[in-house]
């Protein structure tokens, strides 16, 4: 208790958590509309090269508004005492989240090539484990990142260098503040599937897609309520959605705190 204590005193985290929460929720809700939208578009639309064009626009969209949302964070837990030119940080940022893009979209696109090609198929055995590598990885990775470029690093590979030797630094930190929001999503889940049958699968060729473009807590929430008209009985694990998007808003007002503390050098795991 004490311990919590301290770590809300040193992150000014005292009476923001409901700021934050409320930050978390009203870009989550916006990222939802603008996605559902396009996610229709792009399955009527059916063309491939069209498909990656606007994952990719939307990627890096999302990507600067979470950048936004990071600063606040970072200046809360600073004090305040953080000024950052955002205009210089915006090419860093495309860059590197350009190369996230072509590494986890490039290795889905080859995964389902190699699907297809028989003579080629004992790849995958190779591939599906970088991607999984890659999925555990891509939430901490990103952040760092982003808090890399914030601190004014400009260089694309020394990013993403440098936030990657954060992770292999503080690895056991890093898990276990990812595994507390991996339990919360597998409880839900779990929840889900067993209550109304309402069940996600784990492959990697798609995963690695998802967490850039669907990893956000109230998706699901919109999903369902798309058929709610249709299917009075989604009401209800539509309410369990929309709890669960606000437990994890919570927890992921942590979370950040806590990756910023590893970050600057506070916690030493």
């Amino acid at each position: 208790m004490k311990a919590w204590k301290e770590f809300m005193e040193f992150t000014n985290l005292k009476g923001q958590v409901k700021n934050f929460v409320m930050l978390l929720m009203l870009t989550s809700f916006l990222y939802c509309s603008v996605y559902t939208i396009l996610a229709n578009f792009m399955y009527w639309n059916g063309n491939t090269l069209l498909f990656y064009g606007i994952l990719y626009v939307l990627v890096i969209v999302s990507a600067y508004v979470y950048m936004l949302v990071l600063y606040q964070f970072l200046k809360k837990k600073r004090d305040d005492d953080l000024r950052v030119d955002m205009k210089a940080c915006r090419i860093p940022l495309i860059m590197t989240q350009s190369v996230f893009f072509l590494l986890m979209a490039g290795g889905s696109f080859v995964s389902y090539l190699l699907m297809e090609n028989q003579d080629l198929a004992f790849l995958q055995y190779l591939l599906t484990p970088i991607l999984l590598l890659l999925l555990m990885l891509y939430i901490p990775w990103q952040v760092f990142a982003i808090l890399e470029i914030l601190n004014g690093k400009k260089h694309p590979l020394r990013i993403l260098k440098d936030a990657l030797l954060i992770i292999l630094r503080h690895y056991q930190s890093v898990f276990y503040s990812l595994l507390a929001l991996g339990a919360i999503a597998a409880i839900y889940y779990s929840c889900m599937d067993a209550m109304f049958e309402i069940s996600i699968s784990l492959v990697p060729a798609t995963a690695v897609i998802d967490i850039m473009t669907r990893a956000n807590p109230f998706l699901q929430l919109f999903t369902l309520m798309a058929s709610v008209l249709d299917n009075v009985n989604i009401a209800i694990p539509a309410i369990l959605s929309l709890l669960y998007g606000i437990i994890m808003c919570i927890a992921l007002s942590f979370y950040y705190m806590v990756l910023i503390c590893i970050f600057d050098d506070d916690i030493h795991v």
